[in-house]
């Protein structure tokens, strides 16, 4: 029951395609599983799907990647350690095009740099972006450039 309600819930985010709709229903999914009403997994399973057909999903709902990145961030946030970094790599690396990729790992680093120490999660998880981001074809300088643009230097561990 509450499974099914989980998934409604995540795809109810992407059908409001507004950002305060998605924040106020992310918050209740969360709490979903902080009562024990539901699972991590319960609350992971919906999102790989919709990460997998981000790129379509994009041409129609431009909003998507800011919406499931702040449910992903709270996700992360909220699950005590349960879920890490890791779960941002496992999520977007089904998208082959490395800037569709980015176009939607960085919003969701950005929540989490929003929502708390970023900088500490990477060093706790020793979380290596350079897989999930790095342009083979530009190299590490591109991708250390491009997350100081991105205001995520933080990212970039030597």
């Amino acid at each position: 029951m509450h499974t099914k309600l989980v998934e409604m819930g995540v795809q109810m985010i992407m059908d409001k395609g507004v950002e305060k709709d998605g924040a106020s229903i992310s918050e209740v999914l969360v709490e979903l599983v902080k009562k024990g009403l539901a699972s991590w997994e319960d609350l992971t399973k919906p999102i790989i799907p919709l990460m997998a057909q981000m790129e379509d999903i994009m041409m129609d709902v431009p909003m998507a990647p800011k919406l499931m990145a702040n449910l992903i961030a709270s996700v992360i946030t909220e699950s005590s350690g349960a879920l890490t970094l890791e779960l941002v790599t496992t999520l977007c690396m089904p998208i082959e095009d490395i800037f569709s990729r980015r176009d939607v790992a960085v919003p969701v680093f950005k929540a989490l740099k929003s929502k708390g120490p970023l900088m500490k999660m990477v060093m706790d998880a020793k979380y290596d972006v350079k897989p999930l981001l790095l342009d083979a074809e530009a190299g590490p300088a591109e991708l250390k450039e491009f997350l100081e643009k991105q205001d995520l230097k933080v990212l970039w561990v030597e």
